[in-house]
């Protein structure tokens, strides 16, 4: 018979997830959706980095938009520029879902300090203008301060709700950017500039990660599930022993 309480964790993703569409447009979320495009430019920035070019700046506006700036030989490869394009919504995916694979385990209430230490290198080497600066300072005393004063639950709790959101990031922002509005606002999308690079229309991009978002995020939950379900049954067999 599975523990009652081995599905706790994957409801309260749920509950978050829930929250987290009838909340999309509200500023309850909008803070945290300026954190994570944060971590959608710091995709890009990373990826051309690695890739052998050379991140110049990256910035975030009120309006929850971003932009990276970057240099790349002009011999780069296809395949590198595809990586590149690609790498916005596929960091807040893979951050979302780290954050979240570390928001069940024993290092969870060091995470506000990971994320805030995070934001501080960024803004350190990327961070170029007042506004994203500021909101990176705003973010890095928030983080602080949890990290500092709040108990070990709120920490966690904070934790999981803002890496559930950056798993969702991709699925309701191409919802917005991508699939509903009209081409001027398609112009500028990483969906468009694949367009450009592959031949393959924006929204089948736009399609395809969402279908990547929502394959993440349900392996996250079945790994959280998996692996509650035997640290339970591991504690019952102990008990048994005792």
């Amino acid at each position: 018979m599975q523990p009652p309480n081995r599905y706790l964790p994957l409801l309260l993703i749920f509950a978050f997830i829930v929250v987290t569409w009838f909340a999309w447009h509200t500023p309850f979320i909008y803070p945290i959706k300026l954190f994570t495009v944060t971590m959608h430019e710091t995709g890009h920035a990373l990826a051309a980095a690695v890739l052998g070019g050379k991140a110049v700046k990256l910035a975030v506006n009120r309006h929850q938009g971003g932009i990276t700036q970057y240099q790349i030989p002009l011999t780069t490869p296809g395949w590198k520029k595809f990586i590149i394009a690609s790498a916005g919504y596929l960091g807040s995916i893979i951050i979302g879902a780290l954050l979240l694979l570390l928001s069940h385990n024993r290092v969870a209430p060091w995470l506000p300090w990971l994320i805030g230490f995070g934001l501080l290198i960024e803004t350190i080497f990327f961070v170029r203008d007042w506004f994203t600066a500021g909101i990176c300072a705003i973010a890095i005393l928030f983080f602080g301060a949890v990290g500092l004063l709040a108990p070990n639950a709120i920490k966690v709790f904070i934790a999981k709700f803002i890496a559930t959101v950056s798993c969702c990031y991709a699925i309701f922002d191409i919802r917005d950017d991508v699939l509903r509005f009209g081409g001027e606002q398609r112009m500028g999308s990483d969906a468009h500039t694949l367009q450009e690079l592959t031949g393959i229309p924006y929204y089948v991009w736009g399609i395809l990660w969402i279908i990547l978002s929502i394959g993440i995020l349900y392996k996250v939950m079945r790994f959280i599930t998996k692996d509650n379900g035997l640290k339970m049954e591991s504690a019952a067999e102990k008990e048994l022993v005792g």
